[in-house]
């Protein structure tokens, strides 16, 4: 998913993104509404690019139906600051709402944005390893991603690595204990995984050594040959 320039987009260095024109994005079925400029949308992806540029906006709204306002607010905070946190709080995101941004990222192709999630999404469960391997089943509940991704989605497959290397019994706890609300997929996506020797690594420690230094790239999105940002 290359992204390319705009035609209607300044390319003067002296020129910034906040002196571009507006337009309102309606989100969701009550429409609510939120103001952002052209040329930040320009940069994001292809997907606003081509919107904005078709001339069939009507009074420069842009509706996006299938959007939750909580993570639009969250997409700006990162389109203006580059940061993905609270942006009323600065506090670190919760897995669900970090996993939320990655599928909106997906579905407008924000390539860029779906690689900075999955970095937030590890260091946010990095942070769970350094207290106790035991308790990284908090909100582990992988319901949301089975049901809003695809089969190959980068995401699923983020979760079953770390899922694979918490559980060398072949169990593994949900935040309710409640095994049974884990999806179906999951279950064969995991065995199939855990079929691996590589996950066979009975002592805590060097499981933990192992998913903090995670390869990240092989969860990313980006062209081939494009350098692999995991800050």
């Amino acid at each position: 998913m290359t992204e390319r320039p705009s035609k209607k987009m300044r390319t003067d260095a002296r020129f910034s993104p906040f002196q571009s024109k507006t337009v309102i994005l309606s989100v969701g079925p009550a429409g609510a509404r939120f103001t952002v400029h052209r040329d930040f949308l320009y940069m994001a992806s292809p997907y606003f690019l081509e919107r904005l540029d078709s001339g069939y906006l009507s009074h420069d709204i842009m509706i996006l139906p299938e959007a939750e306002s909580p993570t639009i607010e969250n997409f700006l905070n990162w389109l203006y600051s580059r940061r993905i946190e609270d942006s009323s709080t600065s506090l670190s995101l919760s897995f669900l709402e970090i996993e939320k941004l990655w599928v909106f990222a997906y579905n407008y192709r924000i390539t860029t944005l779906m690689d900075k999630t999955v970095n937030a999404w590890h260091e946010r469960f990095s942070d769970h390893l350094e207290s106790s391997l035991r308790s990284c089943s908090i909100e582990w509940n992988s319901l949301y991603v089975y049901e809003n991704t695809e089969k190959d989605s980068k995401l699923r497959k983020l979760r079953v690595e770390i899922l694979a290397h918490l559980t060398p019994d072949h169990k593994w706890d949900t935040e309710d204990g409640n095994v049974a609300a884990e999806p179906e997929q999951l279950r064969r996506d995991l065995l199939y995984r855990k079929s691996h020797a590589q996950y066979r690594l009975p002592h805590p420690g060097a499981r933990k050594g192992r998913l903090k230094s995670l390869n990240l790239c092989q969860f990313h999105e980006h062209g081939s040959g494009e350098p692999c940002s995991t800050k």
